[in-house]
């Protein structure tokens, strides 16, 4: 996912966000690591000061400020139909998350924009 000058990647096998440049050079300065509840992260997405980061294995989205840090009380449950999501984007004013089983795009509103 790109945002600003850099290259945001969700690494599942280390359970963090790897960050490079747009050329490919790595900022490991800047990765972050996830929450151990965000346990399969699928996919990340960047709205106004926040990441957003979907896991299916509780269908929640976890929302991460711009340096990483965990912001809990933002996090939101997807709807129950969203039951196993693929992929998510920033449109707009709202997340679009895809659901792998059902074949669909469920949008959430973001109420800061």
């Amino acid at each position: 996912m790109h945002a600003g000058n850099a290259l945001y990647v969700v690494d599942t096998g280390e359970d963090k966000v790897s960050v490079c440049g747009t050329d490919g050079t790595p900022r490991p300065t800047e990765d972050f690591d996830l929450d151990p509840r965000n346990e399969y992260p699928d996919g990340i997405a960047h709205a106004g000061d926040a990441f957003y980061v979907p896991d299916p294995s509780d269908g929640k989205i976890y929302v991460y400020g711009t340096d990483g840090a965990r912001r809990s009380g933002d996090d939101f449950y997807l709807d129950l139909r969203n039951s196993k999501p693929s992929d998510i984007a920033h449109v707009g004013t709202a997340l679009h998350v895809t659901d792998i089983d059902d074949n669909r795009v469920y949008i959430y509103p973001l109420d800061d924009e």
